[in-house]
């Protein structure tokens, strides 16, 4: 990922100046989360000013975090507040590409099938 490791200096910079800026919180914490320092990602998402915070897109990225970590039930949780917030268009990209995983990732399957019942149930 050496793009994206050479990304993130620039982007804390960048927040420094302007650290109201939700949009940065949130691109800083994406590209944490792709150097795989979930850690400093989910900081960087929780440190979101008001209203980014309730961004659906935030809160599927700290659904994946918790995903990779295990947290199942924590990222039931954020999924679930993704769909709140995003409505129907937050969830199914989600699901596509989690279900398209789940051969290779059998755990994500009680996920998946816990938020598919919350989707079809709206």
């Amino acid at each position: 990922m050496g793009r994206v490791d050479e990304s993130i200096p620039e982007m804390k910079r960048a927040l420094e100046l302007d650290p109201l800026a939700g949009n940065k919180h949130n691109s800083l914490g994406a590209a944490l989360f792709l150097a795989g320092r979930y850690d400093e990602a989910l900081e960087q998402f929780r440190q979101t000013p008001d209203p980014d915070a309730n961004s659906d897109v935030r809160h599927r990225r700290m659904a994946a975090i918790y995903e990779r970590r295990e947290w199942r039930k924590k990222a039931l949780a954020e999924l679930l507040t993704a769909l709140r917030l995003g409505g129907r268009k937050s969830l199914p990209v989600w699901l596509s590409k989690s279900i398209s995983r789940q051969a290779m990732h059998r755990p994500r399957r009680p996920i998946c099938e816990a938020i598919s019942g919350s989707y079809i149930g709206m």
